[in-house]
């Protein structure tokens, strides 16, 4: 799936991932492929990116 990370000043990632765990305001969550397109808040922590290539 295409990952797209964006902040009001940029893009911050845009690539093909197979899975992306991101803190939520109201908690972690995961997307996986196949997803429903999601636009959410996120709140502070780590953003887990699972992809065979990353360039």
């Amino acid at each position: 799936m295409i990952l797209e990370i964006v902040s009001p000043e940029a893009t911050l990632f845009k690539g093909e991932v197979t899975s992306v765990s991101v803190p939520g305001i109201n908690g972690e969550f995961q997307m996986l492929n196949n997803h429903a397109p999601i636009v959410s808040l996120l709140g502070k922590g780590n953003v887990k990116i699972n992809a065979q290539n990353i360039s």
